[in-house]
């Protein structure tokens, strides 16, 4: 893809459009016209930048005179959201922006920005591939002309120009893919004083790093390995005549320097090639005899001019000792850093007819060494064509038309005075190629190799062998026709390996190269000084985050030393960190329990954890909810040196709004001190990784938790649902994001609380309460009904449920809830007073065993059927729970439970003397069978006899016999005082009546006591002989009312 700004209009000098366009890997355009996008949004957009991700997106930085603006587009080339101002940390004024923002991309679509302010500061800023601003860096204080180099894995590095004493220097620093700095700044070396087109930095995927930049002396160039060592001090002499100068490079480590040279008409443009191994070598075999090595080619080489093979400073040795050699040039001393007193004597170049190749053979004034030696030839070695392996073509530029020259390796793009000149360099055909990548100095026992390869066109890398050699011996065939491109190595203690790699493409072209490794590594002896715990986050290609969880030696991730200090019940140990896909590669991570879910809201939640310590201790720790593959943004620090007690620890913790939905990682890490961060070491304690869940909120999730410490409760806070345990609040979000709960709890005797008066019918996955072990108990506070027959409950092993004596509420049940409440015991027990309610809804197969009056307090209700049982604790035991019109326990409603109430209240009378008001004490020690309080208020009066009635008459049926229009109401004498009238059909009152002559619809019963009771709940009174005896009638019943304080019965038709 190039890039460039476009002036909007002739007019409007100072209105940019930013234009591009994409080609193919053979240079074709991949569009019609270029593609632009208005940039005004900036007062004056005058500089910009772009960098391009792995998947063709990319971004495009630019500035005005006061800031700095991003823009994301797709591999389609549509914008990613509007673009956006730096959230700059600056304290006073904003400072003013100069020269162009510098801007490089991961293979992610994770970016950093770098700019330079008037007050002579050089910043950069870290962006998330959605855009958001992670992190602003303060590079230098004293800088200018600021570059930026990212490689795939988001590591990156900054080059920048120092001037002191009008003399100008360049520096550089490197990024670890967390965005922390490694190591301290290197310093290049003098440069002119001018602008960043003056220097350059690329950063392969290992991490390498090469610098070029202008100096008085020319153009320079210097390497660097990902740990800050110095590969190569200088690539090539310095070239005077450069002006300035740019870089691009492959992944592998290939690259290319383009520079200019010359001015005005005569300004060249000229670029030559570096390679990390020579393509065409062959073999280097050692001939010890000789004091030689033969050097062997796939082709004639050339034996003259500055080019030739023959020339003993073309050539760099790496013995197998590790140190390199050279021959010995005086006029190149200065810039020779492998210059030693081992030098090269001789070379010679010729056919080996019995190889059938072309070799040459250098030979030492030493013996040469037994072991692998690496060639590295001066890239001005050229073929027998003249054709250079690192190949110079000086390119003059033209204004009207680009140069598409043929150029070994990709390069970037020189704007020419208004023009662009686009330079294709196409790959050279020379079949698969393939890397091992480079490994830490040491690793633990089992440690992860990654490889990758290189075809050019169509032509596509199919699979590869990778090849090991152990402790110097042979190379074995460890992976054969592989295609993944990274595997778990499975070593041992005391063990140094070598690897490379062998590519095959889909034409079925072998790669071709030295038995010699590509990268090694040592897994050191196993001994308490070197063995940690670490931990086991992924990394980014086992995630699909961003970046890298830090969890190896190489990476600084985070590990403790050996201690009394650690998390849950055992510690795993080892001499390197292993990431794993799940953050499972530890046994021992028991240490840290998640008792609730975690839910992503438009406002903050809550959540919480279980975390068990050996000692007492600090808690770092740290959940990546923004899921970019590190815990360094704001809010993911959930515990920072947070004391911990010896034993179990309940912690809650904030979920940021808006957090990412999607499995994610946690780091936990304890120690004595604290004060951790999510990497290095630590000299006590443990780290525990674990993968987690944050539930899509906006779609309603279902709330997990388990019951901690034995207590939990359950209840509504104005929008938001709460769990709580104790003091601390182990869940909070909106109602609005939460379909439902389920609560579990322990082998343990757990108490729940429930709040029932909360609305929970919008909760479409319901609620389950499943109690586990134990003898729970669950606990109901609130005013509201709570029916646990409804689909919307599923509660399970719940041994008693308790009504709260604050609180106004009804529970509903049946034979199968006190089966699922109770399903080994069979028996639930219920604790409720006079203003709670137990409803049996299939109460007609229930029964209540007769009471035992020396613990009165205490009601069973035996199923008919399946045997499973209700007991009832309660104030009010001579009220049927089952059926409270059911005076005498037979299953069914009927007058006779009327009468027996109204026969009760008559004996009362006479033996306490007390009037009306018969409590319920009073009559527990003589009655141990019939159920007479029905409106369950304490006290017996003959509201609870009305009651009856008319739930009969609710009901339909006919008390008095079919088709019985006649009311026969006879009382007690000293209540009524009936016999001052004379109904229609006169009883006699003072014998209980015969059944064979009592008369037409009355309704009557043999009781115990004297005067029987006959009444009839029909609604109005129609059998009296005159109208004045009815309206006589209705006055009394009035009278009687009033006297009962029945509020409400305002007439007989009552």
């Amino acid at each position: 893809m190039i890039a460039w700004n476009k002036t909007l209009a002739p007019n409007a000098p100072n209105q940019h459009i930013l234009a591009w366009r994409r080609f193919s890997a053979d240079s074709t355009p991949l569009s019609d016209s270029e593609f632009t996008v208005d940039m005004r949004s900036a007062q004056q957009a005058i500089e910009s930048s772009v960098a391009m991700g792995a998947d063709g997106g990319f971004v495009v930085a630019w500035r005005d005179q006061t800031q700095i603006y991003v823009q994301l587009f797709d591999s389609s080339n549509e914008r990613i959201g509007s673009d956006q101002i730096f959230e700059q940390a600056f304290v006073g004024p904003q400072p003013i922006v100069i020269g162009t923002p510098q801007v490089a991309m991961g293979g992610v679509g994770n970016f950093v920005v770098t700019w330079n302010d008037i007050g002579g500061r050089v910043r950069a800023q870290s962006f998330n591939a959605n855009g958001k601003s992670l992190r602003m860096y303060n590079v230098s204080a004293n800088g200018a002309d600021s570059r930026i180099a990212m490689n795939r894995d988001g590591e990156f590095a900054i080059l920048w120009r120092e001037t002191t004493n009008n003399v100008s220097e360049v520096y550089a620093m490197r990024y670890n893919r967390m965005g922390q700095l490694v190591g301290d700044r290197v310093s290049l070396g003098e440069s002119l004083i001018g602008s960043e087109a003056l220097h350059d930095v690329i950063i392969d995927h290992d991490g390498n790093l090469t610098f070029s930049w202008i100096s008085g002396d020319g153009l320079r160039l210097r390497q660097f390995d990902k740990w800050g060592n110095l590969l190569r001090k200088e690539l090539q002499p310095p070239i005077s005549s450069a002006a300035s100068v740019r870089l691009g490079g492959t992944p592998r480590g290939d690259f290319v320097v383009l520079w200019t040279e010359g001015s005005g008409t005569d300004q060249r443009l000229i670029s030559q090639r570096f390679t990390v191994k020579p393509p065409t070598v062959l073999d280097v075999i050692p001939d010890p005899d000789n004091k030689s090595i033969v050097v062997s080619f796939s082709h004639k080489m050339a034996t003259n001019g500055a080019g030739s093979v023959l020339e003993p400073v073309n050539w760099i040795l790496r013995l197998p000792d590790g140190r390199y050699i050279s021959h010995k040039d005086p006029l190149r001393q200065t810039v020779d850093p492998f210059a030693t007193a081992e030098q090269f004597r001789d070379i010679t170049f010729g056919f080996n007819a019995e190889t059938e190749r072309w070799e040459a053979r250098i030979l030492f004034d030493f013996d040469p060494l037994e072991g692998n030696y690496t060639l590295t030839a001066r890239n001005t070695l050229r073929d027998a064509s003249g054709r250079r392996l690192g190949i110079i073509e000086e390119l003059p530029s033209s204004p009207s038309e680009p140069s598409e020259p043929s150029v070994p390796t990709p390069a970037r793009i020189v704007p020419q005075t208004n023009s662009v000149s686009l330079l294709r360099f196409a790959a050279q055909d020379s079949g698969p190629t393939s890397i091992v990548h480079s490994l830490p100095e040491t690793v633990g026992a089992n440690f992860p190799v990654v490889w990758s390869g290189f075809e050019t066109g169509a032509v596509q890398i199919a699979s590869y062998d990778i090849f090991v050699s152990i402790n110097g011996g042979e190379f074995t065939k460890w992976l054969e026709g592989t295609s993944s491109t990274s595997a778990l190595y499975n070593g041992q203690p005391g063990s140094v390996y070598g690897f490379y790699s062998i590519a095959i493409d889909t034409l079925g072209n072998r790669e071709s190269k030295l038995e010699v490794a590509e990268a090694m590594t040592t897994v050191p002896e196993q001994t308490v000084s070197n063995l940690f715990s670490f931990g086991d986050s992924p990394t980014a290609i086992q995630s699909g985050f961003a970046v890298d969880y830090p969890v190896t030696l190489a990476q600084d991730g985070a590990r403790h030393a050996r201690s009394a200090l650690f998390l849950g019940a055992t510690v795993d140990e080892s001499l390197d960190g292993t990431p794993s896909a799940n953050a499972s590669g530890n046994s021992s991570d028991d240490g840290v329990q998640f008792l609730t879910s975690i839910i992503s809201a438009n406002v903050p939640t809550r959540a919480s954890v279980r975390v068990i310590a050996s000692a007492a201790g600090k808690l770092d720790a740290w959940i990546d909810f923004n899921r970019d593959g590190d815990w360094l943004d704001n809010g993911e620090q959930v515990f920072q040196s947070f004391n911990l007690n010896q034993g179990e620890n309940l912690l809650s913790f904030q979920v940021p709004a808006n957090a990412s939905a999607g499995h994610t990682f946690a780091r936990f890490r304890l120690s004595s001190e604290g004060g951790l961060l999510p990497i290095g070491l630590s000299p006590d304690g443990e780290v525990e990784d674990y993968r987690v869940l944050i539930q899509d909120g906006s779609s309603s999730a279902v709330i997990a938790t388990e019951v901690a410490d034995g207590d939990l409760s359950v209840y509504q806070d104005g929008t938001d649902q709460v769990l709580r345990s104790g003091e601390t609040e182990l869940f909070r979000g909106p109602l609005a994001n939460v379909a439902g709960l389920q609560i579990d709890g322990t082998d343990r005797d757990d108490r729940i609380g429930f709040d029932v008066s909360g609305n929970y019918s919008l909760m479409t996955d319901g609620i389950r309460i499943h109690g586990q072990g134990g003898a729970n108990v669950l606990k109901l506070t609130g005013n509201g009904s709570f029916d646990l027959t409804s689909q919307l409950f599923n509660i399970q092993n719940i041994a008693r449920v308790e009504f709260s004596a604050e609180h106004n509420h009804e529970v509903k049940v049946a034979s199968a809830t006190i089966s699922a409440l109770a399903p080994e015991q069979g028996l639930v027990v219920f604790v409720f007073g006079f203003t709670q309610q137990l409803t049996v809804k299939d109460a007609n197969q229930w029964r209540l065993i007769p009471r035992d009056l020396e613990d009165a307090t205490r009601m069973t209700a035996v199923h008919q059927t399946d045997g499973t049982q209700i007991e009832v604790i309660t104030a009010n035991p001579l009220s049927n729970f089952l059926q409270p019109t059911d005076v005498n326990n037979n299953g069914e409603s009927s007058p006779l439970d009327a009468l027996i109430i109204l026969t009760t209240l008559g004996y009362e009378y006479r033996r306490q003397g007390t009037g009306i008001a018969i409590t319920v004490e009073s009559l527990l020690p003589i009655d141990g069978t019939n159920y007479v309080d029905v409106n369950r208020d304490g006290i017996l009066t003959p509201l609870d006899a009305l009651l009856i009635l008319n739930h009969l008459s609710r009901q339909g049926r006919d008390v008095l016999g079919e088709g019985s229009d006649e009311v026969i109401l006879l009382a007690f004498a000293d209540v009524f005082r009936a016999e001052t009238l004379t109904p229609s059909s006169a009883v006699e009152t003072s014998k209980p009546l015969d059944p064979k002559n009592r008369p037409k619809s009355a309704a009557f019963m043999d009781v115990k006591y004297p005067k029987p009771l006959i009444v009839n709940d029909r609604t109005q009174a129609v059998s009296f002989n005159t109208g004045a005896e009815r309206r006589t009638w209705a006055m009394r019943v009035d009278s009687a009312i009033e006297e009962f304080g029945l509020a409400g019965f305002e007439n007989v038709n009552d």
